[in-house]
């Protein structure tokens, strides 16, 4: 799949980049599958990892860490952070947000996630991100 940056991560909101223990970099964001989806800083009812193993050039093994499609309960899932764990885990944090908070859109809850590296890697997904070089 070939995927520009607007088809990637939805512009405004946060992404976490992390170094992996074995030196590839994982990306954790709101991803869209279409430009015309964005609305400003929505939607974020997707957060996905991918990794890259060539310094940003490509990014493959997309998964889904939370959301997916479709999502319609949350109104946003967004502020991952990550860290490393000994040799082989990653601990992910992130934020959600329930549909029925709006107009506020600030009533969030937590979620934690620790897993095996090897949990990243098991995505099929291939994304080639263009660049100018």
């Amino acid at each position: 799949m070939r995927l520009g940056i607007y088809a990637l991560a939805c512009l405004f909101t946060a992404v976490s980049l992390t170094r992996l223990q074995n030196g590839d970099l994982v990306l954790i964001f709101n991803m869209v599958r279409d430009p015309d989806e964005i609305d400003g800083p929505w939607p974020r009812h997707r957060l996905c990892t991918i990794v890259s193993q060539n310094e940003g050039r490509s990014w493959q093994q997309l998964r889904f860490l939370d959301g997916g499609e479709p999502f319609a309960e949350i109104l946003k899932i967004t502020m991952a952070s990550t860290t490393t764990i000994g040799d082989d885990e990653i601990a992910v944090v992130w934020s959600r947000s329930p549909l029925h908070c709006k107009p506020h859109n600030n009533l969030y809850n937590y979620r934690y996630r620790k897993f095996k590296l090897d949990w990243l890697y098991a995505g099929e997904e291939k994304v080639e991100y263009v660049t100018n070089e």
